[in-house]
């Protein structure tokens, strides 16, 4: 009988060994054909924010273009991340400062390395994208309360 224990406990215990996953991700977003600088990206697994080798890379620059790497550890076989941004970039550009949409955009099986460092030919290019438009992968908008002006005293 301690046998059998022993043998499960084992088995379980090779079927949980935590596994490096990474990804790396670039691309380039605009809004309205000029860059969109400065926008932050996150890379998610499932509620877990993904850890990255270079912070600032989570960063678009000057041009509106990023290259993110990052990496998790986790006791899965598989894993489906997804990369996260929030944009205030509308159809048009009067539209209120103060709303956010935010979009989730899948990285497929195939861009994910089962070591810690991204291998290079799994890469996932988002190519160039403008994000006044709605994007397929856009999941809400999100706004928050505007500035309250104070009322002079009468």
């Amino acid at each position: 009988m301690k046998c059998v224990f022993l043998f499960a406990v084992l088995i379980g215990s090779v079927f949980c060994v935590e596994r490096d996953f990474s990804v790396r991700v670039k691309g380039q977003f605009l809004c309205h054909d000029k860059p969109s600088v400065s926008l932050p990206l996150d890379i998610y697994y499932q509620s877990n924010i993904m850890l990255y080798p270079d912070y600032m890379a989570r960063f678009t620059d000057a041009e509106g273009k990023f290259d993110l790497a990052a990496n998790i550890k986790v006791d899965e076989y598989m894993i489906d991340p997804y990369i996260v941004f929030r944009h205030d970039c509308w159809e048009r550009p009067e539209m209120p400062g103060r709303c956010k949409r935010k979009i989730m955009w899948r990285i497929p099986g195939m861009n994910v390395t089962a070591k810690k460092v991204p291998e290079e030919n799994r890469i996932f290019n988002i190519g160039t994208v403008d994000l006044r438009f709605k994007h397929e992968h856009e999941v809400r908008t999100i706004c928050g309360i505007g500035k309250l002006s104070k009322k002079s005293p009468e």
